[in-house]
């Protein structure tokens, strides 16, 4: 008798435990002990300024990184927490990465400047808030002031140069940068791309030593968007492997341009059957009356 009094407490213990964690964390999931109907953003809020108020950081940032949907008082919530528990480099880091998703960069920037022993981490974060608003004279005040870079602090400035048209500024951080992944070329191909040079975003895209899906369809959207559909063709037949950004960008392309139908005699190019996982895709070429 005694040992099944202590199993079933021990069980309701464990029980009472599981509900008082799940509680602080709301969730849609149907494989979590406590349910959550119709979680809205209130419960979410709850639950951070729950964790925050305990003083537990880590678990107020997955609550918030798992959130539907965010409310400035999300993020509000998540800055006055970090503000009362900022006692290490993660807090801090966290604070500054908040400030920064809710487009306080104002205050990203005291709080950054406050500080002298800021991870690569929080130099990326902030020049890369900068970026995202056009903020192009900050982000390389704080690029010029990085202690150390990696290939995201490079990549963050060669593509913003690129995205605003200033192509010298990125061809020359290109070249000094002592470390390139795919992306870094991608960014270079796309600026000349944007800019209308693709000529000149082929030759990046030919001396790219490694290319993925992004590099392809980076090029191909400059030929079709300059109605050159025989290069695009090409291209296309060409590349490895194809996601939908690539169908849908030639789709595009021969639609714009008039040519549904492809060849004399009424012959439509027509692609279908994705094999998921082998990125293989069958080409048919059916004989059809297109009405043109």
């Amino acid at each position: 008798m005694c040992n099944s009094r202590c199993v079933c407490t021990n069980r309701s213990k464990r029980r009472n435990r599981s509900r008082s964690r799940s509680s602080y964390f709301p969730s849609t999931s149907t494989n979590n002990s406590v349910k959550v109907k119709d979680p809205d953003i209130l419960t979410w809020n709850k639950a951070i300024s729950t964790h925050m108020r305990n003083g537990h950081c880590d678990s107020a940032l997955r609550v918030f990184n798992s959130m539907p949907r965010r409310s400035s008082v999300s993020y509000n919530a998540m800055i006055s927490g970090y503000l009362r528990n900022a006692k290490n480099s993660i807090s801090w880091n966290g604070l500054l990465a908040a400030y920064v998703h809710n487009g306080r960069l104002e205050e990203a920037r005291r709080l950054f400047e406050s500080q002298s022993d800021w991870e690569l981490i929080s130099w990326n974060c902030l020049m890369g808030g900068y970026m995202k608003r056009n903020m192009l004279g900050d982000a390389r005040r704080l690029f010029d002031q990085m202690p150390v870079r990696d290939v995201i602090s490079w990549n963050t400035m060669i593509s913003g140069y690129a995205q605003v048209g200033d192509l010298s500024q990125a061809k020359r951080l290109f070249d000094e940068s002592p470390i390139r992944d795919v992306f870094t070329w991608t960014a270079m191909v796309s600026g000349y791309v944007q800019n209308g040079m693709v000529d000149e975003a082929r030759k990046f895209f030919d001396e790219m030593p490694v290319k993925n899906e992004i590099s392809y369809n980076a090029m191909l959207a400059g030929y079709v968007q300059f109605k050159k559909m025989d290069i695009a063709r090409e291209l296309f037949e060409a590349m490895p492997c194809w996601n939908i950004s690539s169908w849908n960008t030639m789709i595009t392309g021969y639609g714009q341009n008039g040519g549904i139908g492809e060849r004399s005699g009424a012959c439509g190019w027509v692609v279908m059957g994705y094999t998921l996982g082998k990125c293989e895709l069958g080409r048919f070429w059916l004989e059809l009356d297109w009405a043109l």
